[in-house]
């Protein structure tokens, strides 16, 4: 049955023959597929592609692509109208000059680059190996004039993430180029999906506020106050942006953050008036308890209320922080609740030996 579908192939027309056997069977070939370098090697190169053997009869030989090749050239993709849709898989591999434009990036050849990008439009969200457009190593080396260029031919680049979840906003935070990150917050203005597409990253207020950077967080907030709204649902385990703040204990910042957004601590389930409490910041629960006070008494995800973690901090860590919450209209509720170990503040204190807290909480 096979010889009704294949020809016994001869070495006359052995090319010829071996590119109609292929288009018969269906497979999808490059133009000049059947250009074989090394016939005693049984496998057939050309343009980078590779034929695979997969079956032999003698002297007949049936090959196919490897899918993933046949992948890369037809999942290329290029940017809409609307900037809501931003799926670039532009790379080296697609696009000959893609390699150029990071290399003359990197170098800070901003003629270069301009020139590259006028002729080639695409190159601006082309991708290397790391997933990094050019903008995203032109906010790495710090070469503004370039970074300012490619922002306004493509202000979305400014939240394309790399294969480490970076995007050019997250490493102008890092390398404090306040006027860069303004500048493109600020070209994304009209951008509606910019909020939830710069979420989708490592966060750019985070590392701001961890490098206690007010004037960079001013610069976010300015543009998008909508970031430090909670995102970590269920998840404790990523601090959001306003208990990353309490526990480093920023009050500026605190205050910022409650200027906007009141109630903001009531949503955060990281929980931020916890966090200023881990870290003794007797006056961030202050500016809490002013505007949230109902909160004081909410436990976490284990039970503890927060007069519950500065009780069983060891040697009496926190006593301060527990003298001051003793002093609020809370006070009795605080001392009755108990942990998911049946334990009060009173009985969680003692049983971590910490006297001098246990002495402030007995009737």
């Amino acid at each position: 049955m096979l010889d009704k579908r294949i020809m016994t192939l001869s070495e006359k027309n052995n090319k010829f023959l071996k590119y109609n056997t292929m288009k018969f069977l269906g497979l999808p070939l490059p133009p000049l597929l059947l250009r074989c370098h090394d016939p005693s090697l049984e496998v057939s190169t050309t343009r980078g592609y590779t034929l695979i053997p997969r079956m032999m009869m003698s002297n007949i030989r049936v090959f196919a692509i490897p899918i993933d090749i046949q992948m890369s050239i037809s999942q290329r993709q290029y940017p809409s109208d609307r900037a809501s849709s931003h799926t670039y898989t532009t790379t080296n591999n697609n696009n000959n000059n893609a390699g150029d434009i990071h290399i003359a990036t990197c170098n800070g050849d901003d003629n270069c680059v301009t020139n590259m990008v006028n002729r080639t439009r695409e190159l601006l969200w082309c991708k290397d190996d790391q997933g990094n457009i050019p903008l995203h190593l032109a906010l790495e080396k710090g070469h503004k004039k370039i970074a300012m260029y490619l922002i306004k031919e493509f202000p979305q680049g400014s939240y394309a993430l790399n294969q480490f979840e970076k995007s050019p906003l997250y490493l102008g935070v890092v390398n404090d180029h306040k006027d860069l990150v303004d500048f493109m917050l600020a070209n994304l203005a009209n951008d509606k999906e910019a909020t939830k597409n710069i979420g989708k990253g490592k966060s750019i207020l985070l590392p701001a506020i961890t490098a206690k950077n007010q004037e960079m967080v001013q610069v976010i907030m300015k543009h998008r106050p909508k970031l430090i709204k909670p995102t970590n649902k269920g998840n404790n385990e990523e601090l959001s942006p306003l208990s990353c703040a309490a526990h480093n204990g920023l009050t500026d910042i605190i205050g910022l953050f409650l200027s906007k957004y009141p109630d903001l601590a009531h949503k955060d389930y990281s929980y931020p008036i916890h966090k200023a409490c881990i870290g003794g910041h007797v006056d961030i629960l202050k500016m809490f308890h002013t505007r949230c006070p109902n909160y004081f008494t909410k436990p976490n995800e284990n039970g503890l209320t927060i007069l519950h973690l500065a009780a069983k901090e060891p040697n009496n860590k926190l006593k301060d922080v527990v003298s001051y919450l003793l002093r609020l209209p809370e006070r009795t509720k605080l001392l009755k609740m108990e942990d998911q170990t049946n334990r009060t503040p009173l009985k969680l204190a003692r049983y971590i030996g910490n006297n001098e807290v246990a002495e402030m909480m007995e009737p």
